[in-house]
């Protein structure tokens, strides 16, 4: 008969716990407040403040937990969405604008977290080493997949011309994390006619000389 440790109670009340400071950080963080504290994320999460510096040592190691956390999932979502495969149908235009628009909404929907990350009150190395690797492995799905009908772009240099279209798609997405969704009046107009059209403008430009 296996034996039961004497410890797995209180190993599973440490991932309960665990799960539970996750969650709530990330909703706290994903809101936007810039005003990020081990105090808040304490009350939602119903986890004392002790445990949870005895867990991470201090915020900026939760924060870098957190972060961590949610690039999993944004790489995970970037993933799927830029794999080949469900581009292999589909003409270079369509392809063109719809892997724009598919990372331009991932990168958007997860803004309030990477608001923090890049405006809030928590910094760090490793939190910027995390954020910059989430942002490597966004140049380089789009780019890579961008890449696949490179012999389709009138372009002399079509490596430095994937690099422009890769800027004109997340640079305004870069800004409404840096300042708020509310930036440059972004919000007046239908943001899915606004991702949509970021995705055709790219396309014209790659295919047009």
């Amino acid at each position: 008969m296996a034996r039961t440790s004497v410890n797995e109670p209180q190993q599973r009340r440490s991932r309960v716990s665990l799960e539970r400071v996750t969650r709530a950080g990330l909703a706290l963080l994903d809101s936007g407040d810039a005003d990020f504290t081990i105090g808040e994320v304490s009350r939602r999460s119903g986890v004392s403040v002790g445990a949870i510096y005895g867990r991470f040592g201090n915020k900026e190691g939760l924060v870098h937990h957190l972060l961590a956390e949610a690039c999993a999932v944004i790489e995970r979502e970037l993933a799927e969405a830029l794999h080949p495969d469900r581009y292999a149908d589909l003409d270079t235009a369509s392809l063109i604008a719809t892997a724009v628009e598919s990372t331009i909404r991932i990168v958007d929907r997860h803004a309030g977290v990477l608001q923090v990350v890049s405006w809030g009150s928590v910094k760090g190395e490793r939190i910027g080493a995390t954020a910059a690797e989430l942002n490597a492995v966004t140049t380089r799905l789009l780019t890579q997949l961008l890449l696949t009908r490179r012999d389709d772009y009138p372009h002399d240099d079509a490596d430095e011309a994937v690099r422009v279209a890769y800027h004109l798609a997340l640079d305004p997405v870069t800004l409404r994390v840096l300042y708020g969704r509310g930036f440059a009046g972004v919000e007046r107009i239908d943001r899915s006619q606004f991702y949509r059209e970021v995705g055709r403008a790219c396309a014209a430009y790659l295919l047009r000389p």
